[in-house]
């Protein structure tokens, strides 16, 4: 691959879970890059990139700062690696940010955190109500719960 042969990336940390009190993840890899900067690149397989996937980011970046800040310390840039699947499409793309930028990252995970954790118990009660009163399930059991 052309981002493997230009970077040259020696493996630091593959697979790396970390769990918080109220969420938690797990980080694809942090690589150490031929030009001396240490990255947390995150793969995916989907055709483009999504918002979603920098405030993925944002949270593995707090994850890093509460729980591992020897490993948050080291890292210069934070990234998205789209890796072709043959299907979506052929090759790899990415797209990264530098140090600078990884607090607005992470202050946009928290704020979405927030608005995610007062939604959710209103979403859940809404969908629970609409559900069952399509008279889909016979009975209780046949619902299913999280």
């Amino acid at each position: 691959k052309k981002w493997f042969k230009m970077l040259e990336p020696e493996l630091i940390e593959s697979e790396l879970q970390l769990a918080g009190k109220e969420y938690g993840g797990t980080l694809d890899s942090i690589f150490k890059f031929k030009t001396g900067q240490v990255a947390l690149i995150d793969f995916k397989t989907s055709r483009n990139f999504s918002d979603s996937h920098y405030i993925q980011l944002g949270g593995y970046l707090q994850l890093m700062k509460e729980l591992r800040p020897d490993l948050y310390d080291k890292i210069d840039i934070a990234g998205i690696l789209l890796v072709g699947d043959n299907k979506t499409f052929r090759g790899c793309k990415l797209k990264y940010f530098d140090k600078e930028h990884m607090q607005s990252y992470i202050e946009v995970f928290k704020n979405t955190y927030i608005l995610f954790k007062s939604w959710l118990p209103i979403a859940r009660d809404d969908w629970r109500i609409d559900i069952r009163d399509l008279g889909i399930y016979e009975n209780e059991e046949a619902y299913i719960h999280d």
